[in-house]
């Protein structure tokens, strides 16, 4: 029987397949942000993979993820990025 070990590739197509949303692993809602879940999926952001690539890789375009919630403070996108 031959054993393959995966690439890191399909490792990081599986993360960035992963939900951000609805008590998913990788869920970045908490009580202290309600409606977030609901912002999130009417900003059409709900895996990481859409996430990283609004907010690029390092996560750290919090301009562009207050811009795309409708968020006036790019202050409070940044927080919710670390």
């Amino acid at each position: 029987m031959d054993v393959e070990r995966s690439t890191s590739s399909v490792t990081v197509k599986w993360l960035l397949e992963e939900p951000i949303v609805y008590g998913a692993r990788l869920d970045i809602t908490t009580a202290a942000t309600p409606g977030l879940s609901a912002t999130l999926k009417a900003a059409n952001l709900v895996t990481f993979g859409q996430l990283v690539n609004l907010a690029g890789s390092n996560l750290a375009e919090a301009g562009k993820l207050s811009e795309r919630l409708g968020m006036r403070s790019t202050r409070v996108a940044g927080q919710m990025l670390e």
